[in-house]
């Protein structure tokens, strides 16, 4: 009985432990953005801490003026043409505030501006929830 016991405690806590969202990665040539967000599935009118992970050709890219601008793919009324400066953290690593106004699919276009002027926009996309769909 209590080695039944033990072996259903151990299955629970994998499945809860494996419940959390990985970061989203998304390669565009010599890029590579890896995105992670706080909370870690982002609600719809609440504030979302975007942290962005940006290496090119294998290391963290320094220096650069990263934006962050929302969209949501075939509801145009939804997206957002500002554009959100994301601070540098060092090491590859920039981060922005955001909010987005419902829950869904959307997209954030991260506009990349290098030392040399170069500029490089990357889709990355992001599903949100709408308030009361999770536990919040």
């Amino acid at each position: 009985m209590n080695r039944s016991l033990t072996c259903l405690l151990i299955v629970l806590i994998g499945l809860l432990t494996g419940c959390g969202v990985a970061p989203a990665v998304v390669a565009q040539g010599d890029l590579r953005i890896t995105l992670a967000t706080e909370p870690a599935t982002p609600l719809a009118g609440r504030d979302t801490v975007v942290t962005l992970g940006i290496s090119q050709s294998g290391r963290p890219l320094e220096a650069a003026a990263v934006g962050l601008q929302r969209r949501m793919p075939g509801m145009e009324h939804a997206s957002d043409q500002e554009l959100v400066s994301a601070a540098a953290l060092g090491d590859g690593r920039y981060q922005a505030q955001t909010s987005f106004t419902m829950g869904g699919r959307w997209e954030l276009v991260v506009t990349i501006t290098t030392q040399d002027g170069a500029a490089q926009a990357v889709i990355v996309p992001l599903e949100v929830d709408q308030p009361g769909t999770v536990a919040d």
